[in-house]
């Protein structure tokens, strides 16, 4: 919910890294809890989360990894200031109809495009992203 706690879970990420390399970024993930408004981050501003974000991407950075954000298109659109956190890897989440390509019109990296995928071997449903 602030800069500090920002901070120290991005130094726990990193150190439970310990140099590990990896083929995607890191991603701060932020959006509403199931509980809304309830949960300790709903009720944050657009400056505060920003600010969170900008936190936990430096140490994530400063420790030689890529950051990245995840959120859902409304999420990024209503909550955010995408041009604040446009230096980062953005996937967004938008389940659209037939799968056509988010009406999003910044740059998105990563696309999770349903919650209803099916994968063998895996019971129930998953989550399906296209990697550009």
């Amino acid at each position: 919910v602030n800069r500090t706690e920002a901070l120290q879970e991005a130094g726990l990420v990193t150190s439970m890294l310990d140099g590990i390399p990896l083929d995607l970024p890191v991603f701060f993930d932020t959006e509403f809890t199931g509980d809304y408004p309830k949960g300790r981050c709903d009720g944050l501003t657009i400056a505060q989360r920003i600010e969170i974000i900008r936190a936990f991407s430096y140490v994530i950075e400063n420790s030689g990894y890529e950051a990245g954000l995840y959120a859902s298109e409304s999420f990024v659109k209503t909550e955010l200031d995408y041009n604040s956190v446009s230096d980062l890897t953005v996937w967004i989440a938008s389940y659209t109809e037939n799968n056509a390509l988010p009406d999003f019109e910044d740059r998105f990296d990563i696309w999770q495009f349903t919650d209803n995928g099916r994968i063998p071997g895996v019971n129930g449903n998953v989550d399906i992203n296209v990697v550009f």
